[in-house]
């Protein structure tokens, strides 16, 4: 089925001025019941895999533990399955998350304002325990459901190995047998991949089925009609801080590339311009304030979203105070 890329432009005339209230409120609904239901999956995965694990632990606490081995060996299996399963559900939730965040990033420009763009800057350090910081609660939950896949797996293999090798002393033969003891830990681990794999390929979603033409658009990076460019150099960032912020010891060549990196980070289409070109200051008579600790003597130019300026002085402002 044929899938094709629009523009920003494109996806406005999809949603005219008379329907883009309705459609806001549509996206934040979805999102909002995404994310409800991102947290409603995580605990029912979270409550198999703790009774997994309980259940686990207790047939090896068993008396009967030599009979029970192969038990061990299906609730690892069961575990890894239901882990990684759960690591696939996290992932998708959070791309469908993600889809209708960027729906309501679009439509919100011309509704309420930026009100979703817009995000307080943090001002706790990650190592103060007692502040806040912007860490993302989807993303701890993918990486505690591989971390947990990844353990169910090495159970798996423990308990594989402890079926076949009933004792402490049977393993220790069985790491000085390469041969056979190897190949069932290679074909157990291939089992591991094998299952993952299928599972990977049979739960991709499939939402494009029932849709005639579906229609994919770039993450923040199209052509966007409200866009409104402005041209401006490196020196004027430059002369700003050194302004304001005599005592900041950057060097100009260090100030110049941390601009215009936080400029590609807010604004993926800004470009450069010009290379080099020579600063006003540079041309005026008596001039002695061009150094790497002053002004530059020559400066990039680029050509940005004008919309990104309050943030981008505010990052001067950041950059300019703690390296003074």
């Amino acid at each position: 089925m044929e899938t094709k890329l629009i523009t920003e432009k494109k996806y406005y005339e999809l949603f005219p001025l008379t329907k883009r209230r309705e459609a806001l409120r549509a996206a934040l609904d979805a999102r909002a019941a995404e994310i409800e239901m991102y947290w409603k999956r995580a605990t029912y995965f979270w409550a198999f895999i703790a009774t997994a694990f309980a259940g686990y632990f207790a047939v090896l606490a068993s008396d009967r533990i030599d009979s029970y081995r192969p038990v061990t060996v299906l609730i690892s299996f069961i575990g890894f399955i239901f882990s990684l399963g759960w690591h696939f559900v996290n992932r998708g939730s959070k791309y469908w998350q993600e889809n209708w965040e960027e729906h309501v990033f679009r439509l919100e420009q011309s509704v309420q304002g930026p009100l979703f763009a817009c995000l307080k800057i943090p001002r706790n350090k990650c190592l103060r325990i007692t502040g806040s910081f912007l860490y993302s609660g989807t993303k701890i939950n993918q990486i505690l459901s591989f971390v947990t896949a990844v353990c169910w797996g090495v159970l798996f293999v423990c308990s594989v190995l402890y079926t076949f090798y009933k004792t402490e002393t049977d393993v220790c033969m069985f790491l000085s047998d390469y041969v056979s003891g190897c190949c069932l830990v290679v074909i157990s681990g291939l089992l591991l991949w094998g299952v993952g794999c299928l599972l990977s390929k049979y739960s991709r979603s499939d939402f494009d089925k029932g849709c005639a033409d579906p229609v994919f658009f770039r993450n923040r990076v199209m052509e966007d009609p409200t866009r409104e460019t402005i041209e401006m150099g490196n020196d004027e960032f430059i002369l700003y801080i050194r302004k304001r912020y005599p005592c900041c010891s950057l060097v100009t060549n260090e100030l110049g590339q941390m601009i215009w990196s936080k400029i590609q980070d807010m604004d993926s289409d800004a470009k450069k311009t010009e290379i080099d070109r020579p600063c006003y200051w540079q041309t005026t008579p008596g001039s002695t304030h061009v150094s790497d600790k002053e002004l530059p003597k020559t400066a990039t130019q680029f050509e940005f979203d004008r919309r990104i300026l309050p943030l981008l002085y505010a990052f001067l402002d950041r950059i300019g105070s703690s390296e003074a």
